[in-house]
Formats: structure tokens, sequence, C-alpha cells
């Protein structure tokens, strides 16, 4: 089986083009992954204190629910008081 040299030549240059695009995306993907490491440190310091503020904002709900039990359950202690 003979294979004429224009038909090597096409399939190198198509091989050739395969390969180039495979290392363009292989670049690519490495090149994301380098991104992704390298996330400037202030994104990390905006999350930590995202997750404070949720903390606090968390608490605070939790005081002003406990603030109004106790506004709801004063005017039965005046009625107490009242009577007495």
């Amino acid at each position: 089986m003979s294979t004429s040299p224009s038909s090597l030549t096409r399939s190198q240059a198509t091989i050739g083009s395969y390969q180039a695009a495979i290392e363009s995306s292989d670049a690519s993907t490495h090149s994301t992954q380098a991104r992704e490491s390298k996330k400037p440190p202030y994104q990390q310091e905006r999350l930590v204190e995202f997750l404070q503020l949720k903390a606090e904002i968390e608490s605070l709900l939790q005081h002003l629910q406990s603030m109004k039990q106790q506004s709801s359950a004063l005017p039965e202690e005046l009625s107490v008081t009242d009577r007495l």
C-alpha cells in the first residue's frame, strides 16, 4: 500500500493542527486553574467579613425577638402587680 507524499503532508498538517489545538486547550485550562488558585486575598477577606456580618445579623435578630417577647410579657406582669 503506497501513500503519496502530498497526502502524507496533508495528514501531517491536520495532525499538527489538532495537536496545536489540544496544546492550546491544555494551556487555557492550566491558565484558568492557575488564576483560580491565585485568587486575590481580598476575596477571601470579603468572604470572612460577609460571614461575620451574617452572624452578627442573626445575633441581632435573636436579641430583637427576645426583646419582643419580654415586651409582650410586660403588660401581663403589670396587670398582676396592679391586682396586688
